[in-house]
């Protein structure tokens, strides 16, 4: 017969390998998940901000609203607006600019952030890619400006006569 002497140690090796097991699962799961966070956020700067998600007109924008591909965003023509991205990369809206937001990517094969002027005039910070796969793009008119880490303008403003200038850094048009 089985003494209880030989049982406990039986029943504290299952217990230490199922919590042990257990210790597994849920770090497993932390380190697994990505946090949750917007991709592109709005930052209302001065007045009227609306924002067009798919299938919906244009509504008042709200402070930190998360943004994704297929948003629009459009100023009045008093109101100016700040996108931050999740790279740490930023887009500021001036007046009377509408702009779309086209792709938003932050994955294992780069980051993307792919964004088209469709009037207006926008000032863009973009962090350095790390990535020959990351991208930052703004098209507008008949350009597209690449860039990797700069400053520059976008400028619609005089369509269909469009601007792009290159405040520091490389900006490929």
């Amino acid at each position: 017969p089985v003494t209880s002497e030989r049982r406990r140690p039986r029943l504290a090796i299952i217990v230490v390998a199922l919590l042990a097991l257990a210790i597994a699962v849920v770090v497993a799961i932390v380190f697994m998940q990505k946090p949750d966070r917007a991709l592109a956020e709005l930052r209302i700067r001065d007045e009227r901000v609306s924002v067009k998600t798919r299938g919906v007109n244009f509504v008042r924008g709200v402070e930190g609203q998360e943004l994704a591909a297929g948003n629009a965003v459009r100023t009045n023509d008093k109101g100016q607006a700040q996108v931050d991205f999740f790279d740490g990369s930023l887009t500021r809206l001036d007046a009377s600019t509408t702009f779309v937001v086209r792709e938003l990517k932050d994955g294992p094969q780069g980051r993307r952030i792919s964004l088209r002027l469709d009037a207006g005039r926008t000032w863009n910070r973009v962090e350095r890619l790390t990535s020959s796969e990351d991208r930052y793009e703004v098209s507008g008119g008949n350009a597209v400006a690449t860039v990797r880490g700069t400053t520059f303008i976008a400028d619609g403003r005089q369509a269909p006569i469009w601007y792009y200038i290159g405040q520091d850094g490389v900006t490929e048009v």
